[in-house]
């Protein structure tokens, strides 16, 4: 298909050269070379065609045989569980079933991964007369097939999703219930994220794993969007850092692990009852109404001025003084999705006949003589792996911080701090408060 594309240019390359050359000439012995070249180029067209068409047959039988084998050994690995559960030694608990499922759907997803649609829209480009042709209207054989995976894994990744979240929170109310009120507590989750035995590990995993599955193939999908829109240019720029990291994209597993922070934040700052500046405030209605406060004119009718400074105080404990930060994200959640991360793109890597993607990014080639050549980068699966590793996937720390000051951003706006008529056009007598 390639070298095909690559005799398709040089043909038009020729045929433009010639056109150009006959406002220049004229006799009978132009009309027969252009003639001949026409026809050329018409040959050259029909061999692409029937490229396109080999290829989507390839794609198809390719798919169907991984697929085969994807089924085989999920068979095996079911005949397995039974014959476990048959002598007692698998318990068929909630957790067994979301690793098995996870184990289906990272190998369905990499299936996909490898095996992407054919890019209709390059070769449409390439030739307006190829509208009818089954294979590049995307309607070939192996983008239905591709349409018809798809649909299966969505469905499949959906549910075990679902498990997989509502284990995690439950698996971490049980493993460290007072998470993230003290030190102890950032310990046993660091335990349990380097213990690949332990529950609330294996269920992380799991979490990771999918989204990462996920994530891959919505990157190859807006990928090839992008490389299509600009098929039209000569070279195209590569996507910048922001391109892999949608605005909408959450990060599930630190999402989970800043929840229980979040439920403290509206607990002690947020609710009418048990709000500080409320507590504060009834204290020192208190203490005025028994004598012992002493009032005073210039005296403040509320305490919403100190909130910033208890709000940050108390973030500031959790984060540095408990090690939330730096003991769960930075030694015991990044380490993890490191592995989870390398264990997927050498498993992508390892596969025999990896499905190489023409990200259509067009590149001259060098001319020798009359022959120029369309040159393609290939973008494998492992590498789209790798571009979320670096653009993505290893920055746990920065995500969490992140979480952690919107929180306080929040709370400052839920209880309108900065249109408050006790904060407004006052001036801070405390140096303290940053």
């Amino acid at each position: 298909l390639s070298k095909a594309k690559a005799q398709l240019h040089r043909l038009r390359k020729l045929e433009q050269e010639q056109r150009e050359r006959q406002n220049q000439r004229a006799g009978q012995s132009l009309e027969h070379s252009y003639a001949a070249q026409t026809h050329d180029g018409v040959a050259a067209v029909t061999l692409f065609h029937r490229a396109i068409r080999a290829q989507d047959e390839i794609n198809f039988l390719e798919m169907q045989r991984d697929v085969v084998t994807l089924v085989r050994e999920l068979a095996e690995n079911r005949r397995e569980d039974d014959a476990n559960k048959a002598v007692g030694t698998a318990t068929g608990s909630v957790l067994e079933l979301l690793t098995n499922a996870t184990e289906t759907c990272t190998s369905l997803g990499l299936l996909l991964l490898r095996h992407p649609p054919l890019n209709e829209l390059i070769v449409a480009n390439d030739s307006n007369e190829s509208k009818n042709d089954n294979a590049n209207d995307g309607n070939g054989k192996s983008n239905q097939f591709h349409r018809a995976l798809t649909n299966w894994y969505n469905t499949l990744h959906d549910s075990s999703l679902h498990i997989a979240v509502s284990s995690f929170s439950r698996q971490l109310r049980k493993c460290a219930p007072e998470f993230p009120s003290n030190e102890r507590s950032s310990s046993i989750i660091l335990h349990s994220f380097q213990d690949p035995s332990s529950e609330l590990g294996r269920v992380t995993r799991c979490l990771v794993e999918l989204q990462i599955v996920k994530d891959a193939l919505d990157l190859q999908c807006r990928l090839q969007n992008y490389l299509s829109r600009h098929s039209q240019m000569e070279s195209v720029t590569q996507p910048t850092p922001e391109f892999y990291r949608p605005l909408s994209w959450r990060w599930l597993v630190i999402d989970e692990l800043c929840r229980p922070l979040a439920e403290r934040l509206r607990f002690h700052f947020l609710e009418e009852q048990t709000g500080l500046v409320t507590v504060a405030n009834s204290t020192t209605q208190n203490e005025e109404r028994m004598g012992t406060g002493v009032a005073s004119p210039k005296q403040k009718p509320s305490n919403m001025d100190r909130f910033p400074e208890w709000l940050f105080r108390y973030l500031k404990e959790v984060v540095d003084n408990h090690k939330t930060h730096s003991i769960v994200m930075v030694q015991g959640l990044q380490p993890l999705v490191d592995s989870v991360m390398e264990s997927l793109i050498l498993e992508s890597s390892l596969v025999d006949n990896d499905f190489e993607l023409e990200d259509d990014v067009k590149y001259l080639g060098t001319e020798d003589g009359d022959n120029s050549a369309v040159k393609h980068n290939f973008l494998k699966a492992a590498e789209i792996l790798q571009h979320l590793k670096q653009n993505v996937y290893s920055h746990s720390h920065i995500y969490f911080l992140r979480e952690v000051s919107r929180m306080a951003r929040h709370a400052l706006r839920a209880k309108s701090f900065f249109h408050h008529p006790d904060v407004v056009g006052m001036e801070c007598s405390d140096c303290t408060i940053v």
